[in-house]
């Protein structure tokens, strides 16, 4: 079945050009514009903000859009590295403070863009990159820098609305030359926190940062910045030696994959089926079985509802397609005027960014 019915709402400023054209397949659009960046970071929604990462001018920053009427509701400019983490309803971000040596995590309204301090650190080295998770009643943040030869990594439980740490951790590891070893995990499952720093992985409680379990992956691990992770399972991750390895923290285990031929953008497995794309299909792959199904055509992208288990995938030429994980049949299909950088689907609304920094929606209706 097909959607009977497709509107859109453009977001943000008003050019001209497009301004009232036909949607294929039916609906009418409003006039689509620029945000004044380069759209680089997959929208989310927190209330009635519609959140996206931008780029403009060498510097990072989070564009809102009020999502009845796709007007800027706020930007929020940040510094060197940045990460962000949401409850739905209450927004943070981690970012560089007065220095690179100095990060400072805020608390954010979604509603004005307002910022508040939580709190701020300095360390007598340069902070390269940073990550942050909400799981409960605390903020998690994990901060990678280069010391000489080490890197180090902070880690710190922190209340989202005190700025209080509950507790932290520091991880020192060896610099290995010509390898760029950064964090590429911070992930939440149950009552444990998952972290890497270079090649380390460590599980730690969540209440009280004790460590659980410490692994040592072989290859390099890469960083997955995707923050549409289940919450429970193995963790998935990829490393430099195409292989998708899954670390069960439970178990404490390593089990490793050889990886098929795949965008390598981002990681997207759901119970131990990879979703990806190649050059010439969208296919799941089991990764103890093989390939259980492909759709033929070029894909830009995909993301992975949880709510209904079903996979959407937009294709190069300007079509959004439901599909269905398990058997990989097309459930929905809808032509659109723009092609997106990045996407998400949220209930009925599909929200996309292209790649000069324009956004619109379309209210998705069967």
């Amino acid at each position: 079945m097909f959607p009977r019915k497709v509107t859109s709402t453009l977001l943000i400023s008003v050019v001209s050009a497009v301004a009232n054209s036909q949607i294929p397949g039916g609906g009418r659009s409003a006039p689509l514009a620029s945000a004044g960046g380069i759209g680089v970071g997959q929208p989310f929604v927190v209330g009635n903000r519609l959140i996206y990462l931008a780029v403009k001018g060498g510097n990072d920053g989070y564009v809102a859009l009020d999502r009845t009427n796709g007007r800027v509701a706020w930007r929020l400019e940040l510094k060197d590295y940045e990460d962000f983490a949401t409850d739905g309803q209450q927004l943070w971000a981690v970012t560089a403070g007065a220095s690179p040596a100095s990060p400072v995590v805020l608390r954010v309204d979604p509603t004005s863009g307002q910022t508040h301090q939580l709190v701020t650190w300095t360390r007598g080295y340069r902070f390269i990159s940073t990550g942050m998770a909400h799981a409960g009643r605390n903020l998690y943040v994990l901060t990678i820098a280069m010391d000489g030869v080490t890197i180090r990594g902070d880690v710190l439980c922190i209340d989202p609305y005190s700025g209080n740490v509950v507790w932290q951790n520091t991880r020192d590891v060896k610099a290995e030359v010509g390898v760029r070893l950064i964090f590429g995990l911070l992930r939440v499952r149950s009552a444990n926190l998952v972290y890497s720093v270079g090649r380390d992985i460590w599980t730690v409680r969540l209440t009280d940062g004790v460590t659980v379990d410490h692994q040592l992956e072989t290859g390099v691990i890469q960083a997955d910045p995707a923050k549409d992770d289940p919450g429970e399972g193995p963790v998935y991750y990829a490393n430099d030696r195409g292989e998708i390895v899954s670390y069960n923290p439970a178990l404490k285990t390593l089990q490793r994959f050889r990886a098929p031929e795949r965008d390598r953008s981002r990681l997207l497995v759901r119970a131990g089926i990879l979703f990806s794309h190649n050059s010439s299909a969208l296919f799941a792959h089991a990764l103890n079985a093989g390939l259980k199904w492909r759709v033929q055509g070029k894909f830009l992208a995909e993301v992975y509802d949880d709510s209904s288990r079903s996979l959407w995938a937009f294709r190069d030429d300007n079509v959004l397609l439901r599909i269905d994980a398990s058997t990989g049949k097309i459930l929905h299909q809808q032509s659109t005027i723009w092609r997106p950088l990045m996407f998400n689907v949220l209930g009925q609304e599909f929200y996309a960014v292209t790649s000069d920094g324009r956004a619109y929606s379309l209210k998705l209706q069967e």
